[in-house]
């Protein structure tokens, strides 16, 4: 039977840390590109705070970007996105959302259960969706991290809510695993047809905390830094794409060695291909719209380009 909770703050109080979640002094570090620029999110759980008398997790995002001047990339940021609190019963994660806690993750469910992860009444605009925002368990598993095993579930946002909360997340990480739809927290979504959604791509990098000493499952660095977040101006003049538009295949011309992904507008990607120098990509599965090509080289960024597809 499916069940549907709402958590309000006064029902509940905090417990110790578990497996469940993280333990102190907790980061995650995750890559995103952002229209072309590099740059990357850091959780950090900077503190424990005393809420309506309960000690809570204070976690902090922040974010940092990166921008090509004509002679090199220059940073922009940190700065901070937001503060969260959250904190443990059992086999569940509680945030605090609107002065209210509610569910965030819940590593005992099963699949059909459902919970609310927000409530907007009266402070989400008119374009967006339905106050109420209910996620649905549709799997449920298990992960093998570092000979650990760890329990797994997937989680779906109902139509037309306000916040959503999609992908598979990890008891004791949370969101380890590449997303275009990535989010720690809920995020707010609208659904208003004028309201255009800029490309994004985000990776999952790093984690580590007091008692986990570094999960980093690429090899690679864990921030963009000056010495991986883009080859030489003339190193990235040695890519480029045709036909564009282009209808069944799309020819990559490049002396270099790398990955191809392709994503399309919302960010979701769609293929993701090596190659060794010159390559034809098969595109006649696309339809009709603008798609963006991501190559990257090693742990660099080498370029990103636009295409569209005509049918």
């Amino acid at each position: 039977m499916k069940s549907f909770v709402l958590i309000f703050a006064f029902l509940f109080s905090a417990v110790g840390f578990g497996q469940v979640w993280i333990d102190s002094n907790a980061v995650w570090n995750y890559k995103i590109l952002h229209d072309g620029n590099p740059g990357h999110y850091e959780y950090n759980y900077s503190e424990d705070t005393l809420i309506m008398g309960e000690l809570y997790q204070k976690i902090t995002r922040e974010q940092s970007i990166w921008y090509w001047d004509d002679t090199n990339w220059s940073p922009i940021g940190p700065w901070t996105l937001s503060e969260k609190y959250t904190y443990v019963s059992g086999d569940t994660v509680f945030y605090l959302f609107n002065d209210q806690f509610f569910v965030l993750f819940d590593f005992g469910a099963s699949i059909g259960d459902q919970w609310m992860i927000a409530d907007t009444n009266a402070i989400s605009p008119s374009n967006w969706g339905t106050d109420t925002s209910v996620v649905e368990v549709i799997d449920t598993g298990t992960i093998l991290i570092d000979t650990e095993t760890y329990r797994t579930i997937t989680l779906q946002t109902l139509d037309s809510a306000s916040y959503a909360l999609n992908g598979l997340f990890v008891e004791r990480f949370g969101l380890i695993t590449d997303s275009s739809l990535f989010h720690l927290f809920p995020i707010g979504q609208s659904y208003n047809p004028s309201y255009i959604v800029e490309p994004w791509t985000i990776s999952f990098a790093c984690f580590h905390d007091d008692s986990f000493p570094l999960y980093n499952p690429s090899g690679e660095e864990c921030q963009y830094t000056p010495s991986n977040v883009g080859l030489r101006e003339e190193d990235k003049q040695l890519f480029s794409l045709y036909p564009n538009p282009a209808v069944n295949q799309l020819n990559i011309a490049t002396a270099l060695s790398g990955t191809i992904q392709v994503f399309d507008s919302s960010g979701r990607k769609l293929k993701k291909v090596e190659i060794q120098g010159d390559e034809i990509i098969d595109i006649s599965d696309l339809s009709k719209g603008r798609y963006f090509i991501l190559f990257s080289n090693g742990s660099k960024l080498v370029e990103v380009q636009p295409f569209v597809v005509l049918r």
